[in-house]
């Protein structure tokens, strides 16, 4: 592997089975961790599954580490997110 990339999921604080689909670990609105549907292996190698293309160019050796956060937050025009990231979610990060 050759990196860890952080992304917050703009989803509900919960992990749902779109989260668990498209990242490797998930960490949840109260700061707990879920893995995701695919082992991070996976992305050692070019893709061979169908997996959501989350770093354009950069998917291939990372990991995709995901908080449940920023459901309905847009940046134009600006709108904040109706959940945003949680200290939990930020120190577990």
């Amino acid at each position: 592997m050759k990196r860890v990339i952080c992304h917050s999921s703009e989803r509900n604080c919960k992990a749902n089975e779109t989260d668990l689909a498209h990242y490797h670990i998930l960490i949840e609105g109260d700061g707990s961790v879920s893995g995701g549907d695919h082992s991070i292996g996976i992305t050692s190698a070019p893709r061979t599954v169908t997996m959501r293309l989350t770093t354009l160019g950069a998917n291939t050796g990372s990991i995709g580490v995901s908080r449940g956060c920023m459901v309905d937050c847009a940046e134009k025009p600006f709108a904040p997110s109706r959940q945003p990231m949680k200290q939990s979610q930020w120190d577990v990060m």
